[in-house]
């Protein structure tokens, strides 16, 4: 029997991770004396999980993101997981989100995607990013190793329009050219516009 169970002649069986007795006997019958019952105990181990996700990204400043990853679990056929928990993104500024793992057919792990992060000066720095992802394990399963995802952020190419760049003669009035920003930018982001040049 298993744990406090009942005796059965069936082999006894068990999946979850955790501690458990196993308890045989041969019953009597009436040419057989009964044995004295006797104990095993047996540990099942939580499953290891690995995560793997994308390795490199370039993206422009001021788009969303897509990050994916991959959950592995060691398997051995014994049990089938449950993934209860979430695959977790945390950039340089901090958790970027987290999220579900889809299950494969044999649960033996699964997929996870964020989505619509906003690439802007809240959750990543220019250039070079590096953002991790890890999986929190569940029932039976151990939490992952940290897996790496750069992200390079690559800066928008602002247009500008121009006002007020008609030919004139100098009548020593000052005569201004406007430059405005023509390209979508972040609200909130200081852009500076240097105009050089021109004959006095």
């Amino acid at each position: 029997k298993l744990n406090n169970g009942e005796y059965t002649t069936e082999v006894p069986k068990a999946t979850a991770a955790g501690e458990y007795k196993i308890s045989y006997m041969v019953e009597g019958n009436d040419n057989y004396n009964p044995t004295e019952a006797a104990e095993i105990n047996v540990t099942i181990a939580n499953a290891d999980s690995q995560v793997t996700a994308d390795g490199a990204i370039n993206i422009t400043y001021n788009s969303t993101l897509e990050l994916n990853a991959t959950v592995s679990i060691n398997n051995t056929g014994l049990q089938t997981f449950a993934l209860e928990n979430q695959v977790e993104f945390v950039g340089m500024y901090g958790m970027l989100g987290g999220a579900s793992v889809r299950y494969n057919d044999d649960h033996t792990g699964g997929t996870a995607t964020l989505s619509n992060i906003p690439v802007s000066r809240y959750n990543f720095a220019p250039g070079r990013n590096e953002i991790t992802a890890r999986y929190g394990g569940g029932v039976s399963i151990n939490g992952s190793d940290d897996n790496k995802i750069i992200v390079n952020v690559e800066p928008i190419v602002l247009d500008l329009d121009w006002s007020n760049i008609e030919e004139r003669d100098y009548d020593g009035t000052a005569s201004n050219v406007t430059a405005s920003i023509a390209s979508v930018y972040v609200p909130g982001d200081n852009v500076q516009v240097v105009v050089e040049g021109g004959d006095a």
